[in-house]
């Protein structure tokens, strides 16, 4: 009799659980939707599952991605005919970043410096300021002679103090790596600046923050490294961009820079693999709609209906909105919104501008890559040997040069651009001229650079490959309480909340961990 009691509670209790071999029930799996197969996602999908694995409560994962692959803004492309690998999103990291290192070590994966030996085995100048006429400021490689022009036009009080002042945040901001914060639950961005104490680091533009807190600062090093750095990384000048966007910029510029052998994505690629999730690529999200159960053992449950464009609809417990679910773009290239059905109003997702300002918006940024000749009289020089193997632009030169910046990845061989020509279908091979100096470039510009201006800078081109991305917030200033929620109603979270204050890989990594702690707490308590 007793086993016919237990085998009937076990078969009234299996839509919602099931029996273990000890005849315990065991809870069923809560299901969670990770929108977005990028940074935030892959690693959101991995910290939920490790959190829950320490949990009595089983967990089921379905990552949807609208791109047929992994990594999001993270990745790298092979040139046609060589085994050569480009990033063309995300490209570098430095050695302070704990989780890009401890993650790459887990999975086996090799990091290098990036264009390691490259500098070393050309004559030519290494770096150069371009201001739209001519290099106002080029390092050669030469060590002295390079200190000697950089204490000279920079001066050392202006490059000591604007270092001393970043290395200051830089201590701060590596309290996320303290056990209190990774093993966190901050609900909030205005709880992680505080607990940084970093709030001010987002309240003013870099210019304005700099000129209070350091007199007198030299007006070329400003314009020819800190503002360069900014450029590059942010797309934003120091007029614009908010003083920790400046700080993270001006660091990960000055160390030593890493990449993942084979491709940054790899770390994205593993961590989703490691999760157990169920992955949909190439499944563009239509709607998602919000219920409450309003009866039984259930009552108050929240639970979210995924809709993809084709159609098909799964509930979930939970969802991670991994990806700016909005067209909050300067660009023309905004992907269409999700629709949003049911949620407590107000809310970022629906109503974005009535609880943030100012709005967060992304900044599109273009890639080129070129394997071809560099025209060396587009920068008044008269042979390829005396360009420096990085150019960058300053903010002066935007209105008349169409770049932020064009740098040599490779020097290729003939026969190497011989394989990239055929492969990529280049009709003219019997022109190429043997003794060309042959390189690899990637080019970043706020805008898809034309073939007018692509004819410019190159003297000739053998295979060319352009891409845009949505790659990261205008990093203007705001004030600790003016950043989107990291819940966004019960249990939707988003972790992109952190990039209107620091959008690298790393921080996108810190972020899921700290919503999916959110995540799991949130379940576990209401299990």
């Amino acid at each position: 009799m007793k086993l016919i009691t237990y085998g009937l509670l076990c078969l009234a209790a299996f839509s919602a659980e099931t029996c273990s071999a000890e005849g315990i029930p065991t809870p069923a799996p809560k299901r969670i939707a990770v929108i977005g197969a990028g940074a935030s996602g892959t690693s959101a999908a991995y910290f939920i599952q490790q959190g829950m694995t320490n949990t009595s409560t089983p967990v089921s994962i379905t990552v949807y991605e609208r791109s047929d692959q992994v990594g999001g803004r993270v990745n790298a492309i092979t040139v046609p005919g060589t085994n050569l690998m480009i990033e063309t999103g995300a490209a570098i990291f430095i050695d302070t970043n704990a989780n890009l290192i401890k993650y790459a070590a887990q999975f086996n994966l090799t990091v290098q410096p990036a264009a390691s030996g490259l500098s070393n085995t050309h004559a030519n100048p290494k770096l150069g300021i371009w201001n739209g006429t001519d290099f106002s400021f080029m390092q050669t490689g030469n060590a002295t002679a390079d200190q000697a022009v950089i204490v000279s036009r920079f001066g050392v009080y202006s490059i000591g103090a604007i270092s001393q002042l970043i290395q200051s945040y830089a201590v701060q901001f590596l309290k996320v790596y303290y056990p209190a914060a990774v093993n966190g639950t901050f609900d909030t961005m205005r709880s992680i600046l505080e607990y940084l104490g970093l709030q001010s680091t987002t309240q003013a533009t870099a210019q304005n923050a700099l000129n209070a807190a350091i007199p007198n600062l030299n007006a070329n090093y400003l314009a020819e490294v800190v503002e360069i750095a900014t450029r590059e990384n942010y797309g934003q000048g120091l007029a614009q961009i908010h003083t920790m966007g400046m700080a993270i910029s001006v660091v990960g510029s000055s160390g030593t820079a890493y990449q993942v052998q084979g491709g940054n994505q790899q770390v994205f690629q593993k961590l989703l693999a490691a999760s157990g999730a169920t992955v949909h690529l190439k499944t563009p999200v239509a709607a998602i709609s919000k219920s409450v159960s309003a009866t039984g053992d259930s009552e108050g449950a929240v639970q979210y209906t995924v809709t993809t464009a084709a159609g098909s609809s799964t509930d979930y417990d939970a969802v991670v909105m991994a990806s700016p679910p909005i067209a909050t773009t300067t660009s023309s290239n905004a992907k269409s919104s999700i629709t949003w059905q049911n949620l407590t109003t107000p809310n970022y997702f629906t109503t974005p501008n009535a609880l943030v300002t100012p709005p967060v918006t992304y900044r599109s940024i273009h890639v080129t890559i070129v394997a071809g000749v560099v025209n060396p009289l587009y920068f008044k020089a008269r042979s390829f040997s005396q360009l420096p193997l990085a150019i960058y632009s300053t903010q002066d030169a935007s209105a008349t040069c169409p770049f932020t910046s064009l740098v040599v990845h490779e020097v290729l061989t003939f026969a190497q651009i011989l394989k990239i020509a055929a492969a990529s279908l280049y009709t003219n091979r019997s022109a190429i001229e043997p003794t060309a100096f042959f390189t690899l470039t990637k080019v970043f510009s706020p805008e898809a650079l034309t073939e007018r201006q692509l004819a410019r800078l190159y003297g000739a081109r053998f295979w060319t490959y352009q891409t845009s991305y949505n790659a990261y917030p205008n990093l203007v200033p705001r004030d600790e309480g003016q950043f989107p929620p990291l819940t966004v109603d019960t249990q939707l979270y988003y972790p992109n909340a952190f990039e209107p204050f620091i959008s690298t890989m790393e921080t996108s990594m810190i972020s899921a961990q700290n919503v999916a702690n959110l995540l799991v707490r949130d379940l576990t308590q209401s299990a």
